[in-house]
């Protein structure tokens, strides 16, 4: 079996194809993401987003930090980059650090995967080498494993079950379906396919839940969908339409001819990412011609376009992104690049100044040289 997987900050086009949801599609609210518009000022996105905290991560080195979960008085953070799950507590100090390479039991060779039991209290690691689920409490004590036959790209937890996208079979995608799992690891059924008939490719994440809802987006689809508790099926929630930036059908035809890598330079995406709501936005990542992300209001249907946030008073110091923080609805994450916080010292040193705020965030982040999260309320 081929797996290909492509990384990066795109957003969601494509067709829709959906064979229990297609119907539903047009009677969705259609709303139109303008990559020209203006992004939000600084007076604005103080306004939207308030209670800055600042946590630097102390106790573990981490190589990229892909999610972080949201777990009461602590968060965990999956380092894919570093095949690594780390608990931390609120103030950034760590827990502990799943990191156990082998093949015995509580043991992996390759992590895909984290996710949350919140009604049991238990951490669910996916292994895809060799195929199993790993269950860890809340210390990171290894607690149990079940060995899986089942190959997954992501899954979240969600009402007393795991969702979790399938791989695709080779270079189709007509396998890339969601399989639900109880809290034992069995499966209990597999949701309609998706898609079919197109080429292999992810974005960066297809799946988000802030406890309560998930949502879900996929690649080649113009559609953002939400899970329906009622009925176990992903419903169609939004309909975007990305104006120059929507990828022609011919286009996707001819992927394994251009290449996705074609595809991003032409200024075309593909993939919506990051999306998920928090409050009453619902947010989504975008290319580098998208901007920094957009905000939706789900009771207006209202878009905003993401700006820089200003750091520690200083005219040079900013930081744009952000990273949903799941199982919960109230704050996201900025990530603050270490080599960003040398880089803004250095230009102040060179003109003779000195931020006393970066100093100290600086020196206290000197030992793991991790990125710094600014954790944010969405008013």
């Amino acid at each position: 079996m081929v797996r290909m997987k492509f990384w990066g900050f795109v957003l969601i086009v494509g067709l829709c194809r959906c064979s229990s949801s297609t119907d539903k599609v047009s009677d969705v609210p259609a709303i139109t993401i303008d990559p020209d518009q203006p992004k939000m000022t600084v007076g604005e996105t103080a306004r939207c987003f308030t209670n800055d905290r600042l946590v630097v991560l102390r106790g573990a080195m981490l190589n990229r930090i892909d999610r972080i979960m949201d777990w009461g008085d602590r968060f965990v953070v999956f380092d894919r980059g570093g095949q690594q799950t780390v608990i931390f507590d609120t103030t950034g100090n760590c827990i502990a650090r799943i990191k156990r390479l082998g093949k015995g039991p509580g043991e992996y060779i390759q992590v895909g995967s984290c996710a949350i039991d919140p009604t049991r209290g238990e951490l669910v690691l996916y292994a895809d080498q060799p195929g199993k689920l790993l269950w860890f409490d809340r210390n990171g004590k290894f607690l149990r494993e079940k060995r899986i036959s089942e190959c997954f790209f992501e899954f979240v937890y969600a009402g007393g079950y795991l969702y979790a996208v399938n791989c695709g079979d080779g270079m189709e995608m007509a396998e890339m379906t969601i399989t639900r799992i109880n809290s034992a690891g069995e499966k209990i059924e597999q949701l309609p396919y998706l898609l079919s008939d197109l080429p292999s490719a992810s974005g960066e994440r297809w799946l988000f839940t802030n406890g309560t809802t998930v949502w879900l987006s996929r690649p080649f689809d113009y559609t953002v969908y939400m899970l329906n508790d009622d009925t176990g099926e992903f419903e169609p929630r939004y309909k975007l339409d990305l104006g120059r930036a929507i990828l022609p059908e011919e286009r996707i035809r001819r992927i394994g001819e251009n290449g996705l890598s074609r595809i991003r330079e032409d200024g075309f995406a593909f993939h919506v990412t990051n999306v998920g709501c928090v409050g009453n936005y619902l947010f989504l990542s975008g290319i580098d011609r998208m901007g920094l992300g957009y905000m939706i209001d789900m009771k207006s249907d209202s878009v905003r376009k993401l700006g820089i946030v200003p750091l520690f008073g200083a005219s040079n110091c900013g930081v744009g992104g952000y990273t949903l923080l799941e199982n919960q609805n109230r704050r996201i994450v900025r990530q603050i690049p270490a080599t960003a916080l040398e880089y803004w010292s250095e230009e102040l040193k060179n003109k003779g100044e000195r931020n006393a705020v970066l100093d100290s965030v600086l020196a206290v982040n000197a030992e793991g040289m991790n990125p710094v999260l600014l954790f944010q309320e969405v008013k």
